[in-house]
């Protein structure tokens, strides 16, 4: 199971969005963050590979998502997460096992 909080964490300010939450599980790095939308909040969640940074990791290689900011929502945040690291458990095993400088080398 992935932790990523639970749903309080992201809804506990005053005006309803909380905090964002970053995390890895075997090699495949998330973000997880409330944002306000015009006519609803939602979670926005942004997977990418190891061993890169968010901000340098190619837009090819990132899977991103929204879902409601709602109880429902989050345990949609949760299976989503669950699935895409199954769907791709090899490829993240793989860059979980890459040392940084192997990493370089191959970077796309």
């Amino acid at each position: 199971m992935i932790d990523i909080r639970n749903f309080y964490f992201y809804t506990n300010s005053k005006d309803g969005i909380g905090n964002s939450f970053l995390g890895s599980h075997r090699g495949m790095r998330f973000a997880v963050e409330p944002k306000k939308g015009e006519e609803k909040n939602y979670f926005a969640v942004d997977i990418w590979p190891e061993p890169w940074a968010r901000e340098i990791t190619p837009d090819d290689r990132h899977i991103k998502a929204e879902f409601d900011l709602t109880p429902d929502g989050f345990d949609r945040v949760k299976n989503f997460l669950e699935k895409t690291y199954s769907d791709n458990e090899t490829e993240y095993k793989e860059a979980a096992s890459m040392g940084f400088s192997e990493a370089l080398k191959n970077r796309k």
